[in-house]
């Protein structure tokens, strides 16, 4: 078993642990037979909670302060990513501010591509920029009849700037 694996087992664990806490309704114990089809769970219900536990779940604090700016009260909604946050839905965090972004802008995007010295411009409005937090829904599979437990993934990352800090790049996968 390598650390990678043993962390992972970590993650599930806790994620089994704030659910039962939180109780979190299983797929299996909401899931209505009607007429031969199962009635799948409200998506927004579970991404709520699993948001929630995101930025509460004290084993992430290390995480969220790492991508997040420190005492920050804002988080970001990633769009775009292969599976997407259910349309016109705003989840209820209290203290949270929610808001939903792309990874990136369009102006930086337009400063790289067409500016002469526009990486430089880019580098410079990102290091002044705070950091914020940034959530994104990687995998939303919420069929009863699966065998394993990735039914759910997020990505936390940070998705503003550097705030005159050291940059930070990659992101912390939670199941």
């Amino acid at each position: 078993m390598t650390v990678r694996d043993s962390r992972r087992g970590v993650w599930v664990l806790c994620f089994v642990i704030c659910a039962l806490a939180l109780e979190v309704p299983s797929v299996t114990s909401v899931g209505l037979t009607v007429g031969g089809e199962v009635d799948r769970p409200d998506p927004r219900l579970l991404l709520e909670q699993v948001v929630n536990d995101v930025v509460t779940n004290p084993s992430l604090e290390d995480t969220r302060r790492f991508y997040g700016a420190p005492g920050g009260r804002t988080i970001a909604l990633v769009n775009g990513s292969s599976a997407a946050w259910p349309k016109g839905w705003q989840p209820h965090i209290p203290g949270l501010d929610v808001v939903f972004r792309s990874e990136t802008s369009p102006l930086s995007a337009f400063l790289s591509d067409y500016v002469p010295g526009g990486w430089q411009l880019n580098g410079y409005l990102r290091s002044i920029r705070p950091r914020l937090l940034g959530v994104r829904l990687d995998k939303l599979n919420l069929d009863a009849t699966r065998d394993f437990d990735d039914q759910i993934a997020v990505c936390v990352f940070n998705v503003g700037g550097d705030g005159r800090e050291p940059s930070v790049i990659g992101g912390c996968i939670v199941y």
